[in-house]
């Protein structure tokens, strides 16, 4: 998450294709701190964002027709679909982080980051808690399921609330004192992915009281045959949760100890490693694509339409019902 904006630039490079600046950059650089291996990541990540977008506007158009198909026409309605709120939420994100590498920005950059961050906090709460929802809908306990949601709802809104007001006072910082807010020895990264982190672990609360209650009814119809499908939802409603939550945290926790890493030992201007340059663009192109890419996957997964996702999503609601 570590940019390279600090290192003095060739003043004649491109001031409007971040790849090209870059490049361009490379070549021109007498400093030698400038490298190929950091160009070529930010290539790679360009490109991902773009497979990113098209893949989840594709999957956003794929669910809308088949929302058109199911209820003969079009509606707005179709926004209120959960999957279909955080599919477009995903393909907005994505679209900043790819206008964002592909065009040079000053204080815009700072914005365009912040709301692309903001942006996945709702994505990862949103999706958790479509999930967790889709199990606590087979609880036979109404009351337990209502204060566990609205539990999960505050804890979203505050963490919302206070990501919003945090970024507004980075924005501040730099416009009005001049300094580089996004530096390695800022602590905006770590708290960033501090909130992410304790968010995740609200769910892994939440998702562990939701198991045992699923598991105690499970336990207790599991002589009913009438109860199968039933259970089978049951179970497939958490292991989704479960699936995401794993992969979000481990998406958080690499975020924070890399964060953390870099802000105590890195020196002053970021240039304090005792690795190769090509080395520590490495690391770094990993860290960001662990923690801003890597997570669609099973996104996309989960929300591909497929025969046996449908069976299990009509036998879930049949269940409810």
């Amino acid at each position: 998450m570590i940019r390279l904006g600090y290192y003095p630039e060739w003043p004649d490079a491109n001031k409007w294709f971040n790849i090209a600046n870059c490049f361009q950059n490379v070549i021109h650089d007498s400093s030698h701190r400038w490298t190929y291996s950091y160009c070529v990541t930010i290539a790679i990540e360009w490109f991902n964002y773009l497979v990113l977008t098209a893949l989840l506007s594709f999957l956003l158009v794929l669910h809308c027709v088949i929302y058109k198909r199911v209820n003969r026409g079009c509606s707005c309605r179709v926004f209120k679909r959960h999957r279909v709120q955080i599919l477009s939420l995903s393909v907005l994100m994505t679209s900043i982080l790819f206008i964002k590498l592909t065009l040079l920005f000053n204080l815009y950059s700072l914005v365009l980051l912040l709301v692309s961050q903001f942006l996945r906090f709702l994505i990862w709460s949103l999706t958790l808690r479509n999930f967790i929802r889709s199990g606590m809908d087979l609880m036979s306990k109404p009351k337990s399921k209502k204060i566990m949601l609205r539990i999960l709802n505050w804890s979203t809104v505050s963490g919302a609330l206070f990501f919003v007001g945090y970024s507004i006072s980075l924005i501040c910082q730099q416009k009005i004192n001049d300094v580089d807010v996004l530096s390695c020895k800022s602590p905006e990264f770590v708290i960033q992915s501090s909130l992410l982190i304790s968010i995740c672990l609200m769910f892994l609360f939440m998702a562990c009281k939701t198991s045992a209650q699923i598991q105690s009814q499970i336990q207790t119809t599991k002589d009913d045959a009438t109860f199968t499908a039933i259970n089978e939802s049951r179970r497939q409603a958490m292991r989704n949760v479960w699936f995401l939550l794993i992969w979000f945290l481990i998406a958080a926790f690499e975020s924070f100890l890399f964060s953390l890493y870099v802000l105590v030992f890195s020196e002053p201007w970021c240039y304090g490693w005792k690795s190769p340059p090509q080395l520590r663009d490495c690391i770094k192109f990993v860290d960001r694509t662990v923690n801003l890419q890597s997570w669609f996957i099973p996104l996309i997964w989960l929300y591909w339409p497929t025969k046996a996702r449908k069976k299990e999503y009509r036998s879930r609601r049949q269940a409810i019902d």
